[in-house]
């Protein structure tokens, strides 16, 4: 009877071993998934006035990011084709607009008219010390909205028009996607 007793521990002690070690492996193989980089969402090429021509592309690169210690991460950027601008509030982030009453040609402190190489949007980057990426990414906004406007300046020739962009972007995946736009 004592031997059929240890027998019975035995195989329970072997089950709970390998119910154990299969946990464990599960929980190695999740958190590895989040040392590989997100994929890269798909690029947009935006035409504000339905003339043919891209006026705007929301691209998505990789950076490195350099810090007291060097970590990676991926930028989604607006960037404007010849001479379109973005307009900028240097107090607030780059998605601030809240309504489009203040996209006029002239504007005064501190909002301005800029042509960057591009306005980053939303961006993810892995944590240096531990090469993990978050979840989720980040949008490049003060408030957490369900779309984002930017007040844009189009300019052809010595034609300028005003126009504007609503976007929503997916934290989960950092993709961009334009839900309406327009000519003031």
């Amino acid at each position: 009877i004592i031997s059929i007793k240890s027998m019975k521990i035995t195989n329970m002690n072997i089950a709970l071993k390998v119910i154990i070690l299969g946990v464990f492996s599960f929980c190695i193989g999740c958190s590895k998934s989040n040392e590989e980089p997100p994929a890269l969402p798909n690029d947009l090429e935006i035409d504000i006035d339905e003339d043919g021509n891209v006026d705007y592309r929301v691209e998505y690169n990789f950076v490195l990011i350099e810090s007291p210690t060097t970590s990676g991460g991926i930028t989604g950027r607006i960037i404007p084709s010849g001479k379109n601008e973005f307009l900028r509030n240097r107090e607030d982030k780059n998605l601030f607009l809240e309504n489009l009453d203040v996209v006029n040609e002239t504007v005064s402190e501190p909002l301005f008219w800029n042509k960057p190489v591009g306005l980053t949007i939303v961006s993810i980057s892995n944590n240096s010390i531990s090469e993990t990426w978050p979840s989720s990414w980040k949008v490049e906004s003060e408030s957490i909205q369900d779309s984002y406007y930017v007040g844009l300046k189009l300019i052809n020739n010595n034609t300028i028009r005003l126009a504007w962009c609503e976007f929503k972007i997916e934290t989960s995946n950092g993709q961009v996607t334009v839900i309406n736009k327009g000519i003031l």
